[in-house]
């Protein structure tokens, strides 16, 4: 009789799980796609939104117009080159792969330079108070992004590779 009511028992359960896994797909929750959950930031939309955010705050006057215009042109992130415009470094040597890294990186710098003049252009272009509230703007605090106190928030002792209380980190930690 007892292994009667453990079947049946386990007939009504089998059959209420399969009932909840059937259900008609309009009754289904809708599945976000993989892409909608990890989408990469807007970096042209949150640098536009950052840039008229700082134009409202300097109180530009119209004779700065133009050196505003060259520091947003020029600190304006550039789109990256979708895959099939990058070569395949799994088919190129190492020669090549060096040669390559040694020509982005002078891209880079030749980008930085630029951004670099601009900025000192348009800071120049500004009055005292207008300077002052541009280095206020501009300057890197430490937050989510940046290293400041990324220690302290993990657990860590400030400035210590180990663990609390100058504990090792990994195993037997």
């Amino acid at each position: 009789m007892a292994l009667l009511q453990r079947s049946l028992t386990a007939a009504v359960a089998a059959a209420a799980l399969a009932g909840a896994f059937a259900l008609p797909a309009s009754a289904q929750p809708a599945a976000t796609a993989p892409a909608a959950r990890h989408q990469a930031p807007d970096f042209a939309k949150r640098h536009a939104e950052r840039t008229e955010r700082m134009k409202t705050l300097l109180q530009l006057q119209p004779n700065q117009q133009a050196a505003w215009d060259k520091y947003v042109q020029a600190t304006t992130p550039q789109p990256r080159p979708a895959a099939g415009e990058r070569p395949d470094l799994r088919k190129l040597t190492t020669p090549e792969r060096l040669d390559l890294a040694q020509k982005m990186r002078k891209e880079h710098t030749a980008h930085a330079e630029q951004r670099d003049q601009a900025t000192r252009s348009f800071y120049n272009s500004l009055n005292p108070s207008q300077q002052k509230a541009f280095d206020e703007l501009t300057a890197h605090r430490p937050g989510k992004f940046h290293r400041g106190d990324q220690g302290e928030r993990m657990g860590h002792q400030p400035g210590h590779p180990h663990g609390p209380a100058g504990q090792p980190m990994g195993r037997g930690a």
